[in-house]
């Protein structure tokens, strides 16, 4: 999942939580990264194997993704194998089973006899 995605696009998010996410998750990034850097890799598709688009609010601006799956084939074949946070998801917004809450679950998600 993106953090904080746009309401109603799940493969959109704002390019300052964007930012703030990379720089929590990878050292290397904390003091370096700024939202001009950030612009420069997700446009670079040479680099990054896809090709993210800019997306404008009237408040602020964000990126927008491509198909999860395309976007994660694009990031390994540059980066290697990854261990994804949720693997099972097929698209931008999916929350693995064990994070919804009971009122998001049916009783297909339920082991049979559970």
């Amino acid at each position: 999942m993106l953090p904080q995605s746009v309401k109603g696009k799940p493969n959109t998010a704002w390019t300052k939580s964007l930012v703030e996410d990379a720089k929590s998750k990878v050292p290397r990034l904390r003091n370096d990264l700024t939202e001009i850097g950030l612009r420069n890799f997700l446009l670079d598709e040479e680099r990054i194997g896809t090709i993210c688009t800019k997306y404008r609010s009237a408040n602020t601006n964000g990126w927008s993704f491509p198909p999860l799956a395309e976007a994660r084939e694009a990031w390994e074949r540059c980066y290697g194998t990854v261990k994804w946070d949720n693997p099972d998801a097929k698209e931008w917004g999916d929350v693995p089973n064990e994070a919804r809450s009971a009122a998001q679950r049916s009783l297909l998600d339920e082991p049979c006899g559970g």
